[in-house]
């Protein structure tokens, strides 16, 4: 089946990168193709085009490769490759946006109705013989840009620099984890682990998992307090003591404080503002780091979101107890 309705090309791929260049690295970051029953021809287009966008851009470090390429004088087609980025770029900001030309998206327009052009011999297509036409088309450039990505794979794992290569592959990866929206590959996995935790596949409330990011950031210093208030409170204790028992109490709210203060400042809010949400995002927007962080230590073996994101989580939230 065509990668612009199934993931197995996709998936095989990444098995591929992983057994001939390195097994921590990924091209394609867990593309999922599915979406509502699709019968007509002009509904499989749109799909299609979404799709090619989702496997290329949107859930890969796919349209960065150009980069590699320059830098080690790599032979793959990468000009092919970006080229029909390019178309799907254009047609995803002509059918996803108000394509006013008052907007600025007259040149998208142009380019779309000169592929159609090409395809079709018309600047749109008007029949639904004319849709599965623009539908094949499609699927040729999703097949074209699988072979040149195994071909980019091939010739890394031969290559005489494959080590540097996969070092500044890492950092793609690095980066793909600090665009705006991979933060919803973290959330998505914190509500994983929170289900897990609840032992039910519930679907909670954002506001639930935002508390719970919260908890997380203050716990070794809340629970410290909570700890010496029980010991305090259990036992008859000599002033000596509850003098130093306090002053650990006071030591804690300090470092609460220098901490809240320390997300306010990077989240560029007042602390006084500071609302739970804030707390999640905080959480997200440092997650990059974390995963780098780890990286280094050796702690991680791949860097796909259901390893590397899952296993952050869950070894930052083990003691955290759910709501």
């Amino acid at each position: 089946m065509s990668v612009l309705y199934s993931p197995e090309l996709a998936d095989k791929l990444n098995k591929c990168v992983a057994q001939k260049v390195d097994k921590c690295l990924f091209l394609i970051c867990n593309y999922n193709p599915e979406s509502l029953k699709i019968y007509s021809d002009d509904a499989k287009f749109m799909h299609g085009v979404m799709n090619l966008y989702k496997l290329f851009i949107d859930a890969s470090i796919c349209n960065n490769l150009g980069t590699l390429k320059k830098k080690y004088s790599l032979s793959f087609d990468y000009k092919s490759f970006k080229d029909i980025l390019g178309v799907i770029q254009s047609f995803r900001t002509y059918l996803g946006h108000n394509e006013d030309y008052r907007n600025g998206y007259e040149e998208d327009k142009k380019y779309v109705e000169k592929w159609f052009s090409r395809v079709l011999g018309k600047e749109s297509p008007e029949t639904a013989e004319q849709y599965k036409l623009a539908v094949e088309e499609l699927i040729k450039y999703g097949a074209k840009s699988i072979l040149i990505l195994n071909s980019f794979v091939e010739e890394v794992s031969k290559h005489v620099r494959k080590q540097e290569i996969i070092e500044d592959w890492k950092k793609l990866i690095f980066d793909f984890y600090k665009r705006p929206n991979s933060k919803n590959i973290v959330k998505g996995s914190l509500k994983l682990v929170y289900q897990s935790k609840q032992g039910t596949l519930t679907s909670y409330p954002e506001v639930d998992i935002a508390l719970w990011a919260k908890s997380m950031l203050f716990y070794p210093e809340k629970s410290q307090i909570d700890t010496i208030n029980s010991l305090i409170r259990e036992n008859k204790l000599p002033s000596d003591t509850l003098k130093k028992l306090s002053k650990q109490i006071e030591d804690n709210k300090e470092k609460i404080e220098q901490k809240r203060k320390s997300i306010s400042d990077y989240l560029n809010k007042s602390q006084d503002d500071l609302k739970a949400y804030d707390y999640l995002d905080y959480y997200t927007r440092i997650f990059p780091e974390k995963i780098i962080e780890r990286f280094n230590a050796g702690d991680i073996i791949s860097l796909l979101p259901q390893d590397v994101v899952q296993q952050i989580i869950e070894n930052d939230f083990a003691d955290i107890p759910v709501r």
